[in-house]
């Protein structure tokens, strides 16, 4: 075995721990309100448990809770990617989305590197490889999630409407879970069951925003919770919030159409020296050895990944537009 194999394999043992922890990480980061919102469910869940269940069923409970924190890391993480991947409509179990994602993380990248000896692209396609399933995670998540914005108008003068005709806010619920199509119908159905085997309204509400991340449903959430309080007119309050949801998706899409080629030339901008150092590495490898060689070209790369992002922040700012 040759010093170029001896090296090959290091770097790809090295280049497969720094893949796993930056796995880690960003699962970390990107699952963190989820398990804030998991925790607060337990909570509210175990907490009515305790209420009606007699001492000895109190210690069986509390024993399984405890053998449920012993459990190792992986049964988390597994838990919690269950979730991510519940909430992005993505039918796969966890277990085979891991091995799916370990496949896209380290197969191209070695590959590469076996056919056409470049060490240099090789770790590019590893890096790559691990963060495209969780940009595909939350892309869906995002979809599902203006989808859902696009369905609340029309699910909230259902809710108006069966407020008028004498029925309760939980029943115009379920009427929702019933009529309209995926994914509010979804949504509001878990969220009714959730009342049915004891949680409050308010809890439930909160937990199903914590869910969708919307701000047009945290304002629907907040008026509720307000009226409950105060008293008033729901269907009246549902309708005015109807209007402004709509009023709002039409803005927001026609600030999309504005700012779309401002997002298309910043796409092509910020992937265009990515893919212009990918085809130079293979028509001239050793030119491009010199950035990662030379502390001239070390500099230089510095200098480039710094402009590059610069000159994505700033134009992000610009097609970014809050209302």
């Amino acid at each position: 075995m040759n010093g170029l194999q001896i090296s090959t394999i290091f770097f790809v043992v090295v280049m497969m721990i720094v893949t796993f922890v930056l796995v880690i990480t960003i699962v970390g980061k990107i699952t963190e309100s989820s398990r804030n919102v998991k925790r607060r469910e337990d909570y509210i869940v175990g907490k009515k448990k305790e209420e009606k269940k007699a001492e000895n069923t109190k210690s069986q409970k509390n024993n399984k809770k405890q053998t449920l924190s012993n459990k190792g890391a992986f049964t988390k993480l597994n838990k919690i990617l269950a979730e991510e991947l519940e909430k992005s409509d993505i039918s796969k179990k966890p277990e085979d989305f891991i091995i799916i994602w370990i496949v896209v993380t380290f197969v191209p990248g070695l590959l590469f590197m076996l056919i056409f000896k470049n060490q240099l692209i090789a770790p590019m396609l590893m890096v790559i490889g691990a963060v495209a399933p969780i940009i595909y995670i939350k892309s869906k998540q995002k979809k599902r999630r203006d989808t859902f914005e696009s369905q609340l108008s029309d699910a909230l003068m259902i809710a108006s409407n069966c407020l008028k005709s004498g029925l309760t806010f939980n029943q115009a619920m379920d009427t929702i879970s019933s009529e309209c199509e995926e994914p509010i119908k979804s949504e509001f159905k878990r969220t009714v069951n959730e009342i049915t085997f004891g949680s409050s309204q308010d809890v439930a509400l909160e937990a199903m925003a914590g869910r969708v991340k919307s701000e047009d449903f945290d304002l629907v959430v907040s008026a509720v919770s307000i009226q409950r309080q105060t008293g008033g007119n729901l269907s009246e309050i549902l309708d005015t919030i109807a209007g402004t949801i709509r009023e709002r998706y039409k803005i927001r899409g026609e600030i999309k159409t504005m700012t779309g080629q401002g997002r298309v030339s910043g796409i092509i901008i910020g992937a265009l020296p990515v893919a212009l150092l990918l085809i130079m590495s293979l028509i001239n490898k050793e030119l491009i050895m010199n950035l990662f060689t030379t502390s001239t070209g070390n500099i230089l790369l510095l200098i480039s990944v710094g402009l590059e992002t610069v000159g994505a922040i700033i134009i992000n700012k610009i097609v970014t537009i809050k209302f």
